[in-house]
């Protein structure tokens, strides 16, 4: 019987060793600060937890190209995938994965072998010291016949996994071989030269397989039948694809097709892109009233040639009309000085009235101005010195001051003081555990500190500030309460100071430092629990 046993133990230890496939583990660190991890895929799934900038996660799944499905501290969930950085290093042999990390990995691809041409395909040319240039196009009769493999496969601009995404294929799309570059494969596919990493093409065709989950192929499109862009730029033919580079150092400016229409950027800041998607690579940075030529558009991005570069930059940003061509201001009425403040968050001092000039700073709700005069829809202050305008939507006159929870109440007591005092710091820098005025506040020791000015000892840290004082509910709410916000089902990562009008005072964001908000939209929905402390 015991040998028997032993037969079997070794019988089960042999099948598992042939059955064993080598895990490939994918590591990713949280590039935000307090970035949430949800329930979901989305954002409207409920929020387990706040994750500190520089955590790392265990990323199960990224099927999804906008939420990655992650493990942390042995919780699953869901983490935008805008704010993962991916550190996983494959092994030495593993070439292109079927998803790659878009270039993050933290071990340097090999450089690319020379291109080695197929039976009577062309030769691919690679310039020492430069990325790879990509293939031209061909006719698919210069060929052999293939098509990829496996699924969610990229098609790269070169032999790299540097080299920008020219799309994403599935099994059984149709292509022509080329020519080979170390582990890549030169192809045309639907017009386009690139390269495949090798293992994920065939010779011949592929039954095609198209999962229930996954997401559609995303080809870039061939640069046939453009249709005008319209003044709302509007183009129903797909984009065209960017000019294929020649064999030498630098690629030759792309020209603009016939019909391509005029327009311009609408905002400051704006990301230029390979291609028609967040993930792709950026290839410059654009300013409000920048000319571009719009040849078409891809879903909810303008395909577009700048300074020579073909690329895709997201609608919402491209206007029909310059926008720095303003009218010009009205003239500047001057008044007798009077004391103000913002009404709004990220509100834009500028240096003339208009949204053509200069961004001298950005204010946030609570901050003290004195108003000078107006020039139309703008209102002229002067800010710790400086002189600029304001749209008028956002300056209130008077001082911002605590507000009774309704007409003809008193407002005293220790929790009016502490309203009153947490206005005083309006402004100040936030500081990851900073906790006086000398260093600046992170939420948690703002409250700390103002309370402790009354003679009260509060907890340091927030979700145990969130159980201390006595409970109370939002019809009861007054002045100096404590709103608790929880990061997760049952932490709280996040407090502030209510100062009446259904607004409160915290130290949000290195950004933006100690502001006001109102308690609607995500403050709202996140969840809270109010504390008072006397």
């Amino acid at each position: 019987m015991r040998k028997f046993l032993l037969r079997t133990l070794m019988l089960t230890l042999l099948l598992a060793s042939l059955f064993t496939i080598t895990a490939f583990a994918e590591d990713a660190v949280v590039t935000g600060s307090d970035v949430n991890f949800r329930s979901g895929p989305g954002m409207n799934y409920e929020v387990l937890d706040c994750l500190p900038k520089g955590a790392t996660v265990t990323v199960n799944d990224r099927s999804n190209s906008q939420w990655y499905s992650v493990t942390y501290n042995g919780r699953s969930g869901f983490i935008a995938a805008s704010y993962l950085r991916l550190v996983t290093s494959a092994p030495a042999s593993a070439g292109e994965i079927l998803v790659d990390d878009g270039g993050d990995s933290a071990v340097a691809p090999a450089p690319a072998a020379p291109s080695v041409p197929a039976a009577s395909g062309p030769t691919t040319v690679t310039v020492q010291g430069e990325a790879p240039a990509a293939a031209p196009s061909a006719p698919a009769s210069s060929g052999t016949p293939g098509s990829i493999n496996a699924m969610y496969v990229r098609f790269r601009s070169g032999p790299s996994t540097d080299s920008t995404i020219l799309g994403t294929f599935n099994r059984g799309t149709a292509l022509t071989i080329t020519g080979s570059s170390g582990g890549w494969t030169a192809v045309v596919l639907n017009g386009t030269a690139g390269y495949v990493y090798s293992q994920y093409v065939s010779q011949g065709s592929v039954a095609a397989e198209t999962p229930a989950s996954a997401p559609a192929p995303t080809p870039t499109p061939a640069p046939a039948q453009q249709a005008p862009v319209q003044t709302e730029v509007s183009v129903e033919a797909p984009a065209p694809t960017p000019a294929p580079s020649a064999p030498v150092e630098a690629a030759p400016a792309a020209p603009v097709p016939a019909g391509a229409v005029t327009v311009y950027i609408g905002a400051d800041y704006v990301r230029f892109r390979s291609g028609p998607s967040t993930s792709s690579t950026i290839l410059a940075t654009f300013n409000r009233g920048k000319a571009i030529s719009a040849t078409g558009t891809v879903g909810s991005w303008t395909a577009a040639v700048v300074d020579g570069m073909s690329g895709y930059i997201y609608n919402q940003y491209i206007s029909a009309t310059d926008p720095t061509a303003a009218a010009p201001a009205a003239p500047v009425v001057s008044v007798a000085a009077e004391p103000g403040y913002i009404n709004g968050n990220n509100v834009r001092l500028r240096s003339a009235p208009s949204t053509a000039s200069a961004i001298v700073a950005e204010l946030n709700s609570g901050t003290a101005v004195t108003i000078t005069g107006s020039s139309g829809d703008w209102t002229a202050v002067t800010v710790n010195g400086t002189v600029g305008y304001v749209y008028s939507s956002y300056v209130a006159r008077g001082t911002i001051s605590v507000v009774a929870p309704s007409a003809g109440a008193p407002v005293s007591g220790v929790g009016a003081q502490a309203a009153q005092m947490a206005l005083q710091y309006v402004g100040y820098n936030y500081v990851w555990g900073g906790k006086s005025p000398s260093t600046g506040f992170d939420c948690s020791g703002l409250v700390y500190y103002i309370y402790g000015q009354l003679g009260y000892t509060l907890p340091r840290v927030a979700n145990d500030q969130a159980s201390y004082g006595t409970a109370v509910s939002l019809a009861e709410i007054q002045p100096g309460d404590i709103l608790c916000f929880y990061s997760g089902s049952n932490y709280v990562g996040h407090v502030g100071i209510y100062i009446g009008d259904n607004k409160f005072v915290h130290a949000s964001t290195s950004t933006t430092g100690v502001i006001i908000s109102e308690l609607t939209g995500y403050y709202q929905s996140r969840g809270f629990v109010i504390r008072r402390v006397a």
